[in-house]
């Protein structure tokens, strides 16, 4: 029997769904007409429509079994022949086919292997052309067009250089890294950081590390000089990103806490200091600041400071106990 629609068919091995088929509302009317669910329709639509795909004369379901199909989806006895029923009742299946095979299917019937290997010819044929390259047949060697004219193929213009772009959590680390005196092999840093995403760290990470070690280098005054670990090393194996990187102590911590002390001694005393007493205690400090100050060696750094209350409260105090 020729094929009205002019296109050549072929056994297939699979069969195209649309959308819509689920949502398609008739499935509710046929579930109601055959008094079962919408799941059971669906399920026995991809039965006919796998079953018409398989058939020798495609899109034929007249040997389709419905107490074989039954079975095959747990079905009461019966189910599957009402089904079929209300789906001819509401033109799903006419003269034993699926009525929309044609439509649903036919273009995919036309798309066999030697159809696609002819339209992938004349492609080729129509680039030639337009190029105006010649085709030498393989068989002739160059000895063979001794004295011809050879046409030269046209050289193909490089291929753009392709510029990897760096991840936005990466520029934030470039943003937050401490500066160097040196370079910072942000190449290899990069590929550490994918190094270790694949070792299941996380961008999070990688990123508060580089934040904790900028504050530790800025807190120890290390930030611009060669001593800055470089970056490609901060992310390589040994995963300085993952250290606590604690800030350290201030100097005077303890010398504080006793400050500390002395000032709730004062603010816990009965009377008042008087203004003698007061005016000897600021220049007890100014001479215990200056002599910290030189004995640390460096004047205004590492937060070397005095509190001045607390040294008023430490001198009084000492002050009244003396007398």
């Amino acid at each position: 029997m020729a094929d009205p629609s002019g296109l050549r068919r072929f056994r297939a091995h699979w069969a195209a769904w649309h959308h819509g088929t689920v949502t398609d509302p008739r499935n509710q009317l046929v579930a109601r007409r055959a008094q079962s669910t919408v799941a059971d329709v669906l399920a026995v639509r991809a039965c006919l429509l796998e079953h018409a795909s398989a058939a020798p004369d495609r899109g034929s379901v007249e040997a389709f079994e419905h107490d074989v199909c039954d079975v095959l989806l747990g079905l009461p006895d019966g189910r599957t022949a009402a089904i079929v029923e209300a789906l001819s009742e509401r033109g799903f299946v006419r003269d034993g086919r699926l009525a929309d095979w044609e439509i649903t299917q036919a273009v995919r019937d036309a798309a066999t292997g030697v159809d696609r290997k002819r339209r992938q010819r004349e492609r080729q044929r129509e680039s030639r052309a337009v190029t105006g390259r010649h085709v030498t047949s393989p068989h002739r060697t160059g000895q063979d067009r001794t004295g011809e004219e050879r046409t030269q193929e046209p050289k193909s213009a490089a291929p753009a250089r392709r510029v990897r772009e760096e991840p936005v959590e990466f520029l934030e680390i470039r943003r937050l890294y401490p500066r160097r005196a040196g370079g910072q092999r942000w190449a290899d840093a990069l590929r550490g950081c994918h190094a270790r995403l694949a070792e299941g760290s996380t961008w999070r990470e990688l990123v508060e590390g580089a934040r904790r070690y900028a504050e530790f280098c800025q807190a120890t005054g290390k930030v611009g000089t060669e001593v800055v670990q470089q970056a490609g090393t901060f992310f390589g194996a040994n995963r300085g990103f993952a250290e606590a990187w604690d800030l350290p102590k201030p100097v005077r911590s303890l010398k504080q806490q006793a400050a500390d002390d002395a000032m709730e001694r004062f603010l816990r005393a009965t009377d008042p200091p008087t203004e003698d007493e007061i005016r000897a205690a600021r220049e007890e400090a100014i001479r215990a600041n200056e002599r910290t100050v030189q004995r640390a060696g460096m004047a205004g750094r590492n937060g070397v400071t005095i509190d001045a209350g607390a040294a008023v409260a430490t001198v009084v105090d000492r002050l009244r106990r003396s007398q």
